[in-house]
């Protein structure tokens, strides 16, 4: 393994905090994360900055926010330092979002738990992040805000009277927030409801997205839900709106499992102990074919079908089959072969 991927290792032996299912809802519900976006004042945005600046501007943060609650004893890793493979980890655990293949004088903190990080010249000078576990907005914003105020007291950052914090992206004008949810829906994406709530919500100023956010794709039955704008509206009244929306949409999954079990069980426990049964027997699993029987598997345990692997189990399986993570955890380079046969190698003796 590079050298300069030592630190990666030991962040991934760990299982993020968000994966462990001990929220509320986790059933249907993941995560909920907010982030907010600032920007430093008297510095050009981050497109915009020379190197030179954008490296004054990563030591100046990453000194000031090691001093902040939950950011202290964080581990620091360089995104122009470690390898693409390193970066592409750090994106499966959803620590960073995924950006230009070389982000110059750029880095994140992640903190022990890694339920707190903040990225330094992404988009913006620094996107906070806080995630936890199951349906925990207010919990989320409320560490997220803390920080974010921490961080104000060492640091001047962009802000104007009438639009909020300044931003790369406009959208992100005003509060600087985005609170969203991962929410796993398979009842709903196999019936003929889905289309329309999605035009409800998204009237109600909601947007859905694949679990990676934007320009990901919706697999595993894996949507996120997250405010469109964030001018306007107080930081409260965008979480309370993506908290309803959750709410909203965690009732109709549930109808709809209930309507599934009432008018279609053998069709549905098919679906679950095929899903399993091919899981714990497989030689080879595409990345593509594990997410789809990992979604059988998970709606199976909601309805107490499945038992083993438990829930929180099954979400680090999550992050841990990516192919990034698949490659440390083997200390050297697979093909797309040899990670299949790998993925189905650990697979197999997770659900033994």
């Amino acid at each position: 393994m590079n050298p300069d991927d030592a630190g990666i290792i030991g962040l991934l032996q760990q299982p993020a905090g968000w994966t462990n299912a001990a929220g509320r809802e986790a059933e249907t519900i993941l995560s909920s994360r907010v982030r907010l976006a600032r920007n430093l004042q008297n510095y050009n945005f981050p497109g915009r900055c020379r190197e030179s600046e954008r490296r004054e501007i990563l030591d100046f943060s990453k000194d000031q926010a090691l001093k902040v609650n939950y950011l202290n004893g964080a581990s620091f890793f360089s995104l122009d330092g470690i390898t693409k493979l390193g970066r592409r980890a750090l994106e499966e655990r959803r620590m960073t979002s995924s950006g230009p293949a070389e982000q110059l004088q750029a880095g994140v903190l992640i903190s022990p738990e890694q339920n707190v990080s903040l990225m330094i010249n992404e988009e913006d000078h620094l996107r906070l992040q806080s995630i936890f576990p199951g349906l925990d907005l207010l919990e989320a914003f409320r560490v997220a805000d803390q920080v974010d105020d921490q961080l104000q007291e060492r640091m001047e950052v962009a802000f104007s009277a009438d639009r909020g914090f300044l931003t790369v992206c406009p959208s992100n004008l005003g509060t600087g927030l985005r609170a969203s949810v991962l929410m796993h829906l398979p009842a709903l994406a196999m019936s003929e409801k889905m289309d329309g709530l999605m035009e409800d919500i998204s009237q109600k100023g909601i947007v859905a997205r694949g679990a990676y956010g934007e320009g990901s794709r919706v697999k595993a039955n894996l949507f996120q839900f997250s405010n469109r704008t964030s001018l306007g509206k107080s930081e409260l009244e965008i979480v309370e709106e993506v908290e309803q929306a959750a709410r909203s949409l965690q009732s109709e999954e549930n109808k709809q499992r209930d309507d599934l079990w009432s008018r279609s069980r053998p069709e549905l426990e098919d679906r679950v102990f095929r899903a399993r049964a091919i899981l714990s027997q497989a030689r080879v699993l595409s990345m593509e074919e594990f997410l789809s029987l990992w979604s059988a598997v998970r709606l199976g345990i909601s309805l107490g079908l499945v038992t083993i692997p438990k829930l929180a189990d099954l979400n680090r399986m999550l992050i841990s089959m990516q192919p990034a993570h698949l490659q440390f955890a083997c200390d050297r380079t697979l093909d797309a072969t040899q990670e299949e046969i790998e993925r189905a190698d650990r697979v197999r003796a997770m659900f033994s």
